[in-house]
């Protein structure tokens, strides 16, 4: 540092107007002041350098990698644990997912235990207990589906607030490029189906243990179709965050697209059911094809009488074709989303 600027090896300095620090990237090397590699606001960028510390002089040279990804994948997600962890959106959203699922679940769990066996349905449904372990990984993904707004919400926040606030062209003037950022973003949306997947795991255990039934992991596919179903809501927030970049404007495009999807859904289910009775034709369950709507498809509730009532009337369900089809709109959502990054104007 000489005068306020970064001394160059070269001679020649970079004040910060005009010059940016990656126009020197792979051919220099910086002098900066010890006391600055201290400092928490400057090491979470030193991941391009390596440090060259003489205790003969007040100074430490950085040597500038030459790499064509100066930020690794491991530094640009703690930046982004940086970013999120004391936001206040984050804190609520998550907090209200997590307690969400326990309660869903509960609420249900006591349902089933009081109500039914207080009223004439409990002869009809008999000994159905939704939270056996038989049945508990399938009843708490099911359950614990209808909150996977809240994840994918919480995404468009943080992405969109990126392109309001500009700090995705700051991160690419640090270093990062376009496809780094989106990935970068993507693994969150993966993470947080993680997270949220060992939640409802966690959960399901729980209550299974709680009903007092022996032990067994049938129907546990399901916790995996709830991790498909909360990935593909997780996409989905991302490509929209990444087309419309505002966020009042993206979150309102979101739900707006989820209801019209399921109402196209219900009426692609009325035309199935009318096709197998007058025409024979049986295609399945139409609305399950609809890019939300597969990874819906995959999770149902735990079979009971009452739902073996209806099956006569409804069209057969072709698990295998759902699922082909979820995990493709996935990765198209994937390619979409880090085509229109890469290729639009900051």
């Amino acid at each position: 540092m000489v005068n306020g600027q970064w001394s160059m090896e070269n001679g020649q300095q970079a004040t910060g107007k005009g010059n940016s620090l990656m126009q020197y990237y792979s051919q220099f090397a910086i002098c900066v002041p010890r006391s600055t590699i201290h400092d928490p606001r400057f090491t979470i960028h030193l991941s391009r350098f390596t440090i060259d510390d003489s205790p003969f002089t007040p100074f430490t040279r950085l040597h500038i990698h030459k790499s064509k990804q100066p930020i690794i994948m491991n530094t640009s997600l703690k930046i982004e644990w940086l970013k999120i962890k004391n936001y206040n959106a984050f804190i609520i959203l998550s907090s209200f997912f997590a307690l969400g699922v326990i309660t869903v679940n509960y609420i249900i769990f006591l349902v089933n235990k009081n109500m039914v066996s207080q009223t004439g349905a409990g002869a009809l449904i008999g000994k159905f207990s939704p939270y056996n372990f038989d049945k508990t990984w399938q009843t708490t993904s099911y359950a614990s589906g209808w909150l996977l707004l809240l994840p994918a919400l919480l995404l468009i926040i943080l992405l969109t607030n990126e392109f309001t606030f500009r700090t995705h062209r700051q991160n690419i003037i640090d270093g990062w490029s376009r496809q780094q950022f989106i990935h970068v973003k993507i693994i969150m949306a993966l993470l947080a189906a993680v997270f949220s997947t060992i939640l409802v795991f966690i959960t399901a255990l729980s209550f299974g243990l709680f009903s007092g039934s022996p032990f067994s992991t049938y129907g546990i596919s399901h916790v995996g179709f709830f991790f498909l179903k909360a990935l593909s809501y997780n996409m989905v927030a991302i490509l929209i965050s990444v087309l419309i970049r505002r966020t009042g404007f993206a979150i309102g495009v979101f739900f707006i697209y989820m209801g019209l999807e399921n109402f196209i859904s219900q009426l692609l289910d009325i035309w199935s059911i009318k096709l197998r009775r007058d025409n024979n034709l049986d295609l399945g369950s139409l609305g399950d094809y609809l890019p939300m709507n597969s990874a819906d498809g995959m999770l149902t509730f735990p079979e009971n009488p009452l739902k073996g009532l209806a099956k006569g009337v409804l069209p057969t369900d072709y698990p295998w074709l759902v699922l082909g089809l979820a995990i493709g709109y996935i990765v198209f959502f994937f390619w979409w989303s880090v085509n229109r990054m890469v290729k639009t104007d900051l």
